[in-house]
């Protein structure tokens, strides 16, 4: 090979890795740009869904578990905290969701999924939540917990029992619910002891190889019955219902316990 012949060949090589250069650049540009279409298309969405209920309040209740926490709360239908409780999923639970499970979540019941804050504005934990479609032959409306999870470090605040009550309550108020279910792991004694001594869940049955490793699962309810009367007597007098898409932002955490009663379920 003479030295024409070996610059023609350089001079090759060199434009077939710029024309491959320029080909990966023009496709990572037209996967961003479909991704923030997408994006910006989910934001307009939940926009509408957040548009059409009632406006927001706020709640004062305390979290319990640790003097002077406190907790407020704000609407929680926005992409980012979706996304965010994807990050808290996959570091609290071995059940993890692909992100359009959770924006299918987010756009279809935008007031049964709750978020909770620390005073920085980081999720530290989250309750995501749906409503059934009635058993052949029931009449009764019923919600599922889908997935519940708290930090461990922010654990015995009373923050899953609140954020519970809180999906439980906009269940009843939105959609007249009857009852909740939910499916919690045979070895979680932390959910379970949650679930039944703190919220009123009653096992059901035992699910065999109900979760992806085959352990088996327990099938709870909580009858919500009860709770609509109470609803009902503490409503405003105007009679209408409030939107609880809410987060409980937990400030003056210093001091917290690591260990508590948080649970989970898919």
């Amino acid at each position: 090979m003479n030295f024409q012949e070996g610059l023609i060949a350089v001079f090759s090589v060199l434009a077939s890795l710029l024309i491959v250069i320029v080909v990966v650049c023009l496709g990572w540009y037209l996967v961003w740009k479909l991704f923030l279409s997408r994006f910006k298309l989910v934001r307009e969405l939940l926009g509408l869904a957040q548009s059409a209920d009632s406006p927001t309040h706020t709640d004062g209740a305390s979290a319990a578990g640790s003097g002077g926490d406190t907790s407020k709360s704000r609407n929680t239908r926005k992409p980012e905290d979706l996304m965010n409780m994807q990050h808290c999923n996959l570091l609290c639970l071995p059940e993890n969701y692909q992100m359009k499970y959770y924006f299918y979540h987010g756009l279809t019941w935008p007031q049964l999924s709750y978020v909770a804050e620390d005073d920085k504005g980081n999720i530290v934990g989250y309750v995501l939540a749906k409503m059934e479609e009635p058993e052949p032959g029931e009449e009764s409306t019923h919600g599922h917990i889908t997935s519940l999870a708290v930090k461990r470090s922010y654990r015995r605040l009373g923050l899953a029992q609140k954020l519970m009550n809180q999906a439980s309550q906009a269940m009843v108020e939105c959609f007249n619910a009857q009852y909740v279910s939910l499916h919690v792991r045979k070895s979680n004694r932390a959910a379970l002891n949650l679930y039944t001594n703190s919220l009123g869940f009653r096992i059901l049955e035992i699910e065999p190889k109900y979760y992806a490793d085959g352990e088996d699962a327990y099938s709870m309810r909580r009858d919500l019955v009860e709770l609509a009367k109470l609803f009902e007597r503490e409503l405003p007098p105007s009679g209408g219902t409030e939107n609880h898409d809410v987060a409980a932002v937990i400030t003056n955490h210093k001091g917290a316990g690591h260990a508590g009663h948080d649970g989970h379920c898919c």
